[in-house]
């Protein structure tokens, strides 16, 4: 059964994705969520750090650091399941608050350096749903979050969150 909207439903719909920070497009007579760029993820943010820096004295970075003021709000780009939410990550002071999430493929995105987050585990998340803040621990000189990313075939493997998210690409 094809389902036609009017244009004031159609409507409704942009502007429920504008709040949710999720660019629609029409294809075909279809709504569809666009790609996820770096300004939905978590706007007016750039990334400062890539995966695999060297850095003097130091192991070499392990994640992509993406910088913005604190508070400002994290929307996640693509559909997960959370699978922990810490006040301490890993007992580590460094990592501060963190959220989990597993991808509907298995890869699992560890978000950390948080100011708060509005999720539990087991929560399910849709694609452009706020679940966190960008927060700025008292190890770190500038506000941001680090993100790392775990693929998950059987053996878990660190890989470059920018091959998950190709809009991380610095």
């Amino acid at each position: 059964m094809r389902k036609i909207f009017n244009q004031r439903a159609v409507l409704c719909l942009l502007a429920a994705g504008a709040i949710a920070g999720v660019i629609l497009a029409s294809e075909d007579n279809a709504v569809r969520a666009a790609e996820p760029t770096l300004e939905t993820f978590i706007p007016g943010s750039h990334v400062a750090a890539a995966y695999g820096i060297k850095r003097e004295g130091k192991r070499d970075h392990t994640g992509i650091d993406v910088v913005a003021a604190v508070g400002t709000p994290i929307a996640v780009p693509a559909n997960a399941t959370v699978v922990e939410v810490s006040d301490e990550f890993r007992s580590e002071p460094r990592y501060g608050k963190a959220v989990v999430l597993k991808l509907d493929d298995g890869t699992q995105v560890w978000i950390t350096h948080l100011d708060s987050y509005s999720v539990k585990a087991g929560d399910r998340l849709s694609a452009g749903d706020v679940f966190a803040t960008v927060g700025k621990t008292e190890y770190m000189k500038v506000p941001h979050i680090h993100i790392e990313t775990w693929l998950d075939s059987g053996v878990n493997r660190q890989v470059d969150p920018a091959s998950v998210w190709p809009f991380l690409k610095g």
